[in-house]
């Protein structure tokens, strides 16, 4: 269609996106798919410079969709449409089982499967409450909708109760029964709404095939045979709920529990719709029944519903009773005192189950090593609360305290449970040295490992069953949420570590990346060489070989393929408290072992990586956004540019972020090609698209500030500021520092902070006038001081700034101002050795007569500093200078000028009125000095000076601290020196009367 007018009344009226003009006329004949390579998106956005991507990009798209696509007769029979009407209902069965698939995720019912089951004859007391019965009424339906709520303190047994719920409603052939037990230690699904849906949505179309219509939904994708769909929460919760109303025959019983273990918004969204599902419920009729379980929440609740608190219920306490007096190895159970320690043991429980069972574990100790007479006094020791007793346990003995706390970082802070094997391989990893690190399941049998988990977190981690549903190993978690509460919540591990600080969790994930390191190194040097692919590639990754080879693997090196999946994601957690260039040299020594092993466990072969896969490119796949800042600011992978086309998988690091899904990664190098290529335009849109969507830059626009800063690309940082980079004071600092006025005006413009900065002391010690006197005209603190105490006047003046002294001069800075170590602009001038500055804080007043450490004047301080002592000496004695002023050890400048060689300074020195007879407080004189320095090494340099001293009238019969007067010294080195010819040239100066 080429007439725009119409098209556009066309468009108008019908809402129509878009005409597609290639396949006019072939569309109603046979079946067509129109593919196209577009870099024009409207009229008013022409790029045509983006044709020959685009092309490129459809051509791929054409060239692997005909790879699935098979050529066919397009002839129509009256068979065929049988057929067609046959395939399409194949099809909608196949999609339907596809998506029912989908909704399933790793570990999907494995929290409601590790919770041990309830002992025997515990919990039935439940099923006869008059709570409980009143909700399973339907004849009360209409005053509770269907909702009962248990609530309980932490440990109180709320889980153990809510499986045996689950056990007792599947038993019903009426009843379908879905529940979902969130898991806070488990992975993102198990732990969120998200997850919450996938698995009731699951369980309800499992149980009721009838019910996948549902899937038939539009909105829903085309799926194909092993491909992933990520399922939106509002989709989840619009076809859970068509498919609830759906439901005619059957009562529907939900069970979730651990609320208090999902984030709290999440809950509150979810109980909103929940209370929904139950009014329409009562409406329609339909009959489902809620159950919830959490701690006791202070502020979330629901309208209707019948809630029951479980440590006040009497069935609990009886159940409590009966489990205490069961496992409670007290001998005689109907003695006064074993009836009296299980009354103790539940009064001090306070309906906490788990309490009661670690009390009963620590005094079956006691007697077991039949110590009868200390159980009373163990009991008195155990805290109440459940928190105190977690320390105890933890605080009790000092033993295998490095295992303790290995272990506690890794049950915190791994990306996910770890298995058993791992758990044992990954503490070994920090632990132990490098052969140990191989399994061999003769020398360590599986007995072994689960001994491991309980001492090394001394009885408060355990292992998890085996799930008998998915085959699934078991895993290593706490034994209760509420030990990681202590921990965390309640900063427990301060309480064990006094020494940890608040990096703490920084700090874990730098030892547990060191770990998975150590790991890797282990795998590719001792036993997995990398050599044995040398030369050859490994099998295809979707092939029996490939998944024999993982097999084997994984049995001999069970930590290897959570070491090489998590070492980035634990290294980018710990980038605050490590040494990031460290790192990336460390991983250098191991990237080629790093990228077999990740192709060893990648099961798909287009995500696999080329084998010279650039250290960029890997930390996009893996979306270590700290890690990439800092190889662009060192400039590591600056000859594979991120927009260069290479010969990797990814064709570029910013491809392979986009491909992976890594968010932050692709932010970072977007905006760094966008910087690196001064392209203002596109790092503006970049910017604004950014917060168009929602994508928080503010990292990014703050760190690659700096680096537009530091290249003085002042057209980026007007973008960077307009889009909301803040104007902190290292970036002003930074523009200082790089001399360049126009990017210190854009920055104070901004508002960027003059007083906090030290700004002006910068440009003082930088040297640039313009930026000086633009800092001073914007108001900036002549007189400010740094955290030494010292002035922009003391920066100058150590910098040798003759011209900006000057200008801070003229706006009033304190000449004589002393930092905190009393070193005023004077000292600093002298000391550095500019005379030039020296003269003009003389001339504009600066004290002559201030004494520095140990007395020291700016007379000593300029004979010290030889570079310039001739010029400065003559400046300060031209300023009235004291000439004989001692030193707190009574040396005078011409004590020290002697001392040092200085000739021409000593007859400065003694021009101006020197006494050269003082005596410092050992006795000696300047001649003494001068001698002693010819003595030790210095005879030829020496000997001007000591005749000038003498000259100068210095007496050659005065007695030295050793004794000896200078004729005796001056015979001493010509021994030493035989030639030197001193003594004479002493008499010479004598007898022509040289005093």
């Amino acid at each position: 269609m080429k007439h725009g007018t119409t098209r556009d009344l066309i468009a108008k009226e019908l809402s129509v996106l878009c005409f597609e003009m290639e396949a006019a006329g072939l569309m109603d004949k046979f079946p067509s798919l129109v593919i196209r390579g577009i870099c024009d998106y409207a009229d008013s956005h022409k790029t045509k410079e983006w044709q020959p991507y685009a092309a490129a990009t459809a051509a791929a798209y054409a060239k692997e969709l005909l790879s699935f696509i098979h050529a066919h007769d397009g002839h129509s029979t009256p068979t065929s449409s049988v057929s067609s009407v046959v395939n399409e209902l194949e099809t909608t069965q196949q999609q339907r089982l596809l998506l029912l698939a989908s909704l399933e995720f790793e570990n999907i019912g494995s929290r409601h499967e590790g919770i041990r089951k309830a002992y025997a004859k515990t919990c039935q007391w439940l099923l006869q409450h008059p709570d409980y019965t009143s909700w399973q009424n339907d004849e009360n339906f209409s005053d509770h909708h269907g909702f009962l709520w248990i609530s309980g303190k932490p440990g109180a047994g709320k889980s153990t109760i809510m499986k045996f719920l689950v056990s007792r409603a599947s038993r019903s052939p009426k009843a379908v029964v879905i529940f979902f037990f969130f898991n806070a230690r488990g992975n993102a699904l198990e732990k969120t709404v998200t997850g919450l849906y996938r698995s009731l949505f699951h369980q309800l179309l499992k149980q009721l095939p009838v019910l996948q219509e549902v899937l038939d939904d539009p909105r829903l994708p085309f799926l194909e045979k092993d491909t992933s769909h990520t399922w939106k929460l509002d989709h989840l919760r619009s076809l859970f709920l068509d498919a609830i109303k759906r439901v005619k025959t059957h009562q529907v019983i939900c069970f979730i529990d651990a609320l208090d273990e999902c984030p709290e918004d999440q809950v509150r969204e979810m109980l909103d719709f929940f209370q929904e599902l139950g009014e329409r419920a009562v409406l329609s009729k339909t009959r489902m029944h809620t159950c919830f379980s959490s701690r006791h929440y202070p502020h979330i609740g629901i309208k209707n519903g019948v809630r029951l608190t479980l440590e006040a219920q009497a069935g609990h306490a009886k159940d409590l009773e009966e489990y205490v007096r069961t496992k409670l190895e007290n001998g005689d159970a109907d003695s006064p005192q074993a009836i009296d320690i299980v009354k103790q043991i539940l009064q001090k429980a306070s309906g906490v189950f788990m309490w009661a069972v670690l009390v009963v574990e620590i005094l079956n100790k006691e007697y077991q090593r039949g110590r009868i007479f200390a159980v009373q006094r163990r009991l008195d020791t155990i805290p109440e609360k459940l928190g105190d007793l977690f320390k105890d346990i933890l605080t009790r003995d000092n033993e295998n305290m490095d295992d303790l706390r290995l272990c506690i970082q890794w049950i915190l802070f791994s990306r996910r449970p770890l298995k058993l094997k791992e758990y044992y391989f990954a503490l070994a990893s920090g632990l132990e040295t490098d052969d140990a690190l191989v399994w061999d399941s003769s020398r360590i049998p599986q007995k072994c490992m689960e001994l491991f988990v309980l001492s090394s977190s001394k009885g408060l981690a355990e292992t998890t069953a085996t799930s008998k549903a998915t085959n699934t190993d078991p895993t290593v978690q706490f034994i209760h949420e509420s030990v990681r509460d202590f921990l965390l919540k309640d900063n427990g591990y301060k309480a064990i570590w006094p020494d940890a600080g608040p990096d703490f969790e920084a700090k874990s994930h730098d030892r547990l990346k060191s770990c998975c390191f150590s790991y890797i190194k282990v795998a590719a040097t001792h036993w997995l060489s990398v050599s044995m692919y040398a030369g050859t590639s490994l099998p295809k990754a979707c092939s029996y070989e490939a998944s024999d080879l993982r097999l084997f693997v994984g049995y001999m090196l069970p930590f290897l393929e959570y070491a090489n999946s998590q070492l980035f994601p634990h290294a980018e957690c710990a980038a605050a408290v490590m040494s990031k260039i460290r790192f990336l040299q460390e991983f250098r020594q191991i990237q080629a072992a790093w990228v077999v092993f990740f192709n060893l466990f990648e099961k798909y072969e287009v995500r696999r990586l080329h084998k010279k896969t650039s250290l960029l490119c890997i930390l996009a796949i893996q979306n270590s956004s700290s890690l990439l800042r800092e190889c662009l600011k060192l400039g590591i992978g600056a000859e594979e540019p991120t927009w260069r086309v290479s010969s990797e998988h990814y064709c570029t690091p910013l491809h392979a972020a986009v491909f992976k899904g890594s968010q932050e990664a692709a932010e970072v190098l977007a905006i760094a090609s966008a910087v690196r290529l001064r392209q203002d335009k596109m790092l503006d849109a970049l910017l604004k698209r950014g917060s168009e969507l929602g994508v928080d830059l503010g990292s990014e626009r703050s760190r690659f500030a700096e680096v537009v800063v530091r290249e003085k690309a002042t057209s980026l940082l007007r973008i960077f500021l307009d889009n909301g980079a803040p104007v902190d004071d290292d970036l002003l600092c930074l523009a200082v520092r790089s001399c360049h006025k126009a990017t210190v005006q854009i920055l104070l413009d901004a508002e960027a902070d003059l007083y906090g900065s030290g700004a002006l002391h910068l440009a003082a010690e930088s040297g640039d006038n313009a930026i000086i006197e633009l800092l001073l005209q914007k108001g900036a603190d002549v007189q400010g001081q740094d955290g030494s105490g010292r002035s922009p006047l003391c920066m100058a003046s150590a910098r040798g700034h003759h011209r900006i002294a000057e200008i801070l001069l003229g706006e009033g800075a304190d000449i004589n101002h002393a930092d905190s170590r009393g070193r005023n602009p004077l000292w600093r001038s002298i000391h550095a050795g500019h005379p030039h500055v020296v003269k003009l804080l003389l001339d504009k007043g600066a004290n002559v007569h201030c004494v520095y450490i140990k007395g020291c004047r700016p007379l000593h301080l300029a004979i010290r500093m030889m570079n310039s002592a001739q010029e400065s000496v003559q400046l300060l004695l031209e300023k009235g200078a004291d000439v004989n002023c001692q030193q707190d050890n009574g040396m005078t400048a011409l004590h020290l000028a002697a001392q040092r060689g200085e000739h021409s300074v000593v007859e400065t020195l003694l021009r101006y009125g020197a006494d050269p007879n003082l005596g410092d407080k050992r006795g000696k004189t300047a001649l003494s000095e001068a001698i002693n320095r010819a003595v030790e090494s210095y005879p030829d340099h020496s000997q001007e000076t000591i005749l000038s001293l003498v000259r100068g009238g210095a007496e050659l019969d005065a007695p030295s601290p050793e004794g000896l007067d200078i004729r005796a010294w001056a015979l001493r080195l010509e021994e030493k020196h035989p030639g030197i010819g001193i003594h004479q040239s002493l008499l010479a100066v004598r007898e022509d009367g040289g005093v």
